[in-house]
């Protein structure tokens, strides 16, 4: 099992991402959207894994766009962006969770923009990992 865990630069948002891939087999993607490439996300997500987010509601803001098929979570006070959510789902941002053994291999392109929402939803509720999020006090 590999576990990567990180935060934003200031320390509200943190993440523990598990999966049972080699860290050399993770796939590091770097999509290809207005935002993601905004923001130099580079994404990584596992079915097989488990991610875990902890923060304080009042600390972060959930944003949508385009389709609105997924709530961006961002740092409301230093502006990282730490993952893409669904209900259950996400991917996390390697780069804004300064995740540094995955933040500095090269990422692979990918463009979704061709997707319906529906076929959206439906490729990552296959390829996305599992969420929990831990609302700390």
């Amino acid at each position: 099992m590999s576990v990567f865990e990180g935060q934003c630069h200031c320390g509200a948002v943190a993440a523990r991402f598990e999966t049972p891939a080699a860290p050399e087999a993770i796939d590091v993607r770097a999509c290809q959207c207005s935002f993601c490439r905004r923001h130099g996300a580079k994404t990584v997500g596992d079915p097989d894994g488990r991610l875990t987010l902890r923060f304080r509601e009042a600390d972060v803001a959930r944003y949508r766009f385009g389709t609105g098929t997924s709530d961006f979570i961002v740092c409301k006070h230093c502006g990282a962006f730490a993952a893409a959510t669904i209900e259950g789902f996400a991917v996390l941002n390697v780069v804004g969770m300064a995740i540094a053994a995955l933040a500095a291999r090269e990422a692979r392109p990918v463009d979704y923009d061709s997707e319906t929402p529906a076929a959206r939803l439906e490729r990552r509720g296959a390829r996305w990992t599992p969420l929990v999020v831990e609302l700390a006090a």
